[in-house]
């Protein structure tokens, strides 16, 4: 700091030579303006070095700091092993059983099922047919998933969300979603052959998508025919979104609009009739279908 302001100094004394400047009579204005100059710099550097000490002393509180453990305890009940929510609510985690005709118990240990947990079923190659009780308002991600043999399931009409792939390369020959569904994740039929009709509920309001995965719902299954329940408005975002067997849609006279992505890659679609109540349809709902006509 004092070598800079000697180099002031310096400058001031040299342009005084320089142009033959006498400076002498403002001798003590040039050194309060000096002085004033090193006490701002100074102050200045002090509050850089205060800063920086500060920090250093943060970040190595910050690294003093450990994760801390958000582990969810999980029970086991027969063939079952889930865990309970803050409500005192079960979720099935995973069933170890070899059953082929299961129910699924309403309630373990006296907490009620409510829902059943990411791949909790999944690779359970001996399930044949599944009847889920009405105390059930999930079905979880890859909940059924690889479940080859499985040929029928019953969901009760509680159930709202469906999660993705839920029955992906399952062995479903019929799938009847329930009446309250809202959510489906996105290609929960992925790789399965058997179900070849599916039915809308009015009640339906998010369809998710995954375009690496194959798209939504419904894609890359083999759905070919679909009837949309009368009293729905919308028509989601991406519903059949990839689901390239798809032939035959009923849309019913309530829907309003049509959103984007609704039949997009819909290849086998090559006629749709849209009632004149639609007032919207969404960017790119029909792209790359195989549609040749559109009414």
């Amino acid at each position: 700091m004092k070598k800079f302001v000697s180099l002031v100094l310096s400058v001031v004394m040299t342009a005084s030579a320089l142009f033959c400047v006498d400076l002498s009579a403002y001798a003590d204005d040039i050194q309060n303006a000096v002085a004033d100059l090193n006490g701002a710099l100074t102050q200045s550097w002090n509050d850089i070095t205060e800063s920086i000490t500060e920090l250093s002393a943060s970040l190595s509180y910050q690294q003093e700091i450990q994760p801390v453990s958000m582990s969810v305890t999980s029970y086991e009940s027969g063939d079952y092993t889930y865990t309970v929510d803050v409500n005192g609510n079960a979720t099935i985690t995973s069933y170890n059983g070899s059953e082929t005709n299961l129910v699924v118990p309403s309630s373990l240990d006296g907490y009620t099922v409510s829902a059943i947990g990411e791949n909790a079923f999944s690779n359970a190659i001996e399930l044949e047919e599944v009847n889920i009780p009405n105390s059930v308002t999930k079905i979880g991600a890859k909940c059924f998933m690889n479940c080859t043999s499985l040929k029928s399931i019953s969901i009760p009409d509680g159930v709202k969300e469906i999660g993705s792939q839920a029955f992906a390369n399952s062995g479903l020959t019929e799938l009847i979603l329930p009446n309250n569904i809202e959510t489906l994740g996105y290609c929960i039929l992925k790789g399965n052959t058997g179900v070849t009709e599916i039915k809308i509920p009015k009640t339906l309001v998010t369809a998710q998508s995954h375009s690496y995965v194959g798209g939504g719902p419904f894609g890359t299954s083999n759905i070919q025919t679909a009837t949309v329940e009368s009293g729905i408005k919308t028509i989601p975002d991406s519903l059949f979104y990839k689901c390239t067997e798809l032939e035959n849609v009923i849309i019913p006279a309530t829907v309003e609009e049509i959103e984007g992505l609704a039949f997009g890659d819909c290849t086998s679609l090559k006629s749709i009739s849209i009632p004149n109540s639609v007032k919207e349809i969404g960017s790119q709902a029909f792209a790359n279908s195989g549609l040749t006509e559109l009414i």
